[in-house]
This record gives structure tokens, C-alpha cells and sequence, in this order.
């Protein structure tokens, strides 16, 4: 029976580099907002091609006074980019004139 391995290297936020190898490797893909029974339409709220609620770039929706961010949006489904869009949409609520709250490089 042959053996197949697996390496992944990753790049750590102090620069060194870590190296780890095992026989098998859990991929998943392909998740879809859930963003049923919310009642957007109701409110005129759109959708985006991904099945998530459609923003601008300072996360508010296609209703001005709506702002939505993390895993509904349908964009990159990862607990620290939701915490981020999270706060830049809480900044963008409490000063809606401000121009530090855009949406921009995804942190690590």
C-alpha cells in the first residue's frame, strides 16, 4: 500500500516558517451565505452574484441605513475577516463621515 504525504508551510507573523506534513488533508469549500427567512427583500435589500447581502466598499447595503459584514456578505468566510468587517462597519455607523472606515488590505 503507498502512502501518500502532505506538506503545507506557513510564513508566522515573527517571520519563521513552519513545516508540517500528515497523510491526510480536510478541504472545505464552497460555502454559501445563509442569509434565508431575513426578510431583506422586504426591506430592499440586494444580493450579491454570491448569494450574500450586496455592499459598498464601507460595507452598506443596497439600503443606505443598513450595513452588513462577515459570513452574510459572501465574501471571504473567515472569523478574523468578520471581525474586521465587523469594525469598520461599527466605525462607519458611529461616523458615517469619517474616511478611515473603507474596506481594505484583509489582515493575517
Amino acid at each position: 500500500t503507498s502512502k501518500t504525504t502532505i506538506v503545507g508551510t506557513a510564513t508566522c507573523s515573527d517571520g519563521t516558517r513552519q513545516v508540517t506534513s500528515d497523510s491526510l488533508l480536510l478541504l472545505a469549500v464552497g460555502r454559501v451565505p445563509n442569509v434565508n427567512g431575513l426578510g431583506l427583500d422586504a426591506v430592499g435589500i440586494q444580493l450579491n452574484e454570491r448569494g450574500g447581502i450586496d455592499t459598498n466598499q464601507r460595507l452598506q447595503t443596497s439600503v443606505k441605513s443598513i450595513y452588513a459584514a462577515g459570513d452574510c456578505t459572501g465574501g471571504q468566510q473567515y472569523t478574523h475577516y468578520a471581525g474586521f468587517q465587523g469594525a469598520i462597519a461599527a466605525r462607519n455607523i458611529i461616523l458615517p463621515f469619517s474616511d478611515g472606515g473603507v474596506m481594505g488590505e484583509v489582515p493575517k
